[in-house]
């Protein structure tokens, strides 16, 4: 699948504390995994690359709180770009996963409710990703019920309102999914030529097989909606998932906060096999 354009090499300003000037990032793939210890920039890089063009790159912060309750006040910030970038201005956002609920208005403002082919990101096509994600349980989307989705579980048929009768797994890839997939279908739908999504940290408070299924949908989301997708990770199953169903399409970038030039490496068999 042809993707829409995005950066092979990227300049990005390295804060004063890490010494100034610039990473400099080469070899960049539709999909690259950025790796390194605690205090290596990971995080920081992201949010500086989301700062070089605030009106174009998407980040999702690692630290997501709050209750999936509908809050309408919300909304005016998801629509605009600018609000919605100063809301992820750190690595929290308190009230994250009430900001996503409010996308899901969003999506269906700029898109309409409708479910035929006559415009894209069908709300059908979301639920299916998220249901990839988690099988366990089902969502239907909606722009004119409150909140705008029905999350059921689908052992029992019992509808879930509230993070409580959530694990924080189970909270965490849903809104997740959600996140991803409605700013995905927001730029479809605009049109919107250079789709970069900087994902930090998705690993935290997932199960192993459950970071293997996100890495699946990341790769089959990133396909879809022609994206790039940068992924900062812990996680040595994320990692070798990423490149399991990425293939040549994905690489990973080892970062040192010492350093400013970096090139991302193929993933190699045993990467591949962690």
């Amino acid at each position: 699948m042809t993707h829409a354009p995005y950066s092979l090499t990227i300049e990005v300003p390295k804060p004063a504390d890490f010494g100034g000037g610039a990473w400099r990032l080469s070899n960049l793939t539709t999909i690259f995994a950025i790796f390194g210890k605690n205090g290596s920039g990971k995080s920081r890089l992201l949010r500086a690359w989301r700062d070089t063009d605030p009106e174009q790159p998407h980040y999702v912060v690692p630290e997501r709180t709050g209750d999936i309750d509908n809050k309408p006040n919300f909304l005016q910030q998801q629509i605009d770009n600018r609000p919605r970038r100063d809301n992820s201005a750190r690595n929290m956002v308190e009230g994250y996963r009430r900001q996503i609920v409010a996308r899901i208005q969003a999506y269906f403002a700029a898109r309409g409710d409708h479910r035929g082919d006559a415009l894209p990101s069908k709300p059908d096509e979301l639920e299916a990703y998220v249901s990839l994600v988690l099988p366990d349980f089902s969502v239907k989307l909606s722009g004119t019920n409150t909140p705008p989705y029905v999350l059921t579980r689908v052992s029992d048929g019992n509808r879930v309102g509230s993070v409580d009768q959530l694990s924080s797994g189970e909270a965490q890839l849903i809104t997740l999914a959600l996140d991803v997939l409605t700013i995905a279908a927001i730029w479809e739908i605009s049109n919107q030529q250079n789709r970069i999504m900087l994902v930090d940290e998705p690993d935290a408070h997932i199960h192993p097989d459950l970071q293997v299924r996100f890495a699946d949908f990341l790769v089959r989301v990133t396909n879809r909606y022609k994206l790039q997708t940068i992924v900062a990770s812990h996680s040595t199953t994320l990692l070798a998932a990423l490149g399991q169903f990425g293939e040549g399409a994905t690489s990973v970038l080892y970062l040192d906060r010492t350093k400013n030039e970096f090139a991302t490496q193929p993933y190699t068999d045993v990467l591949r096999e962690l």
